[in-house]
């Protein structure tokens, strides 16, 4: 979504890379929420022969450090305060589909990926109109995705494995596609 400039509230300026606070967004702080509904409700009303749109975040390894955050990623995990975002707007897109275009065949995108990579908890669960993209991006291909040596190697993970990851997502969405 791109503003006049006013949207600097709606990121966390940690580190080195900026990334939307979900939690904000999905309260619908400043209309955040709003603004992203109504702009891709825009772009599936204007891209007829388009089913797949994309709900992505900052191509960084942040996360959103204020309050509410961290205390939500207690509970969800760091992907599950994502998702529960996504799935909000899958579900108000699903009404809006039903009434606007109900012939349309509509899936939002959801990455896994750097912080994201790990399935949420506390029960999060991808809509069935959400696919999850699993983007392994450190996997090393010269070795078994079982191999347990085969980890995502980011240190601020745990040494989870290859097959942890695909697997518990795969309990989570019903949808998985890999980058």
């Amino acid at each position: 979504v791109t503003l006049d400039g006013s949207d600097d509230i709606w990121y966390n300026k940690n580190g080195e890379g900026l990334q939307i606070c979900f939690t904000k967004a999905y309260n619908n702080d400043n209309g955040m929420y709003d603004i992203i509904r109504d702009k891709l409700t825009w772009l599936i009303r204007n891209r007829p022969t388009k089913t797949f749109f994309e709900i992505g975040f900052g191509d960084n390894r942040e996360i959103c450090q204020c309050s509410d955050c961290k205390s939500a990623y207690k509970t969800y995990g760091e992907s599950g305060v994502y998702l529960r975002f996504v799935n909000k707007l899958a579900n108000d897109i699903k009404v809006w589909k039903a009434s606007n275009c109900p012939t349309k065949e509509v899936y939002l995108m959801a990455y896994a990926y750097h912080a994201f990579i790990e399935p949420p908890k506390g029960g999060v669960v991808a809509a069935d109109n959400v696919i999850v993209r699993i983007a392994p991006i450190t996997l090393d291909y010269s070795k078994a995705v079982n191999n347990s040596k085969n980890y995502y190697d980011d240190s601020w993970l745990s040494r989870t494995t290859w097959t942890e990851i695909f697997e518990g997502w795969s309990n989570v969405a019903a949808n998985l596609a890999i980058w």
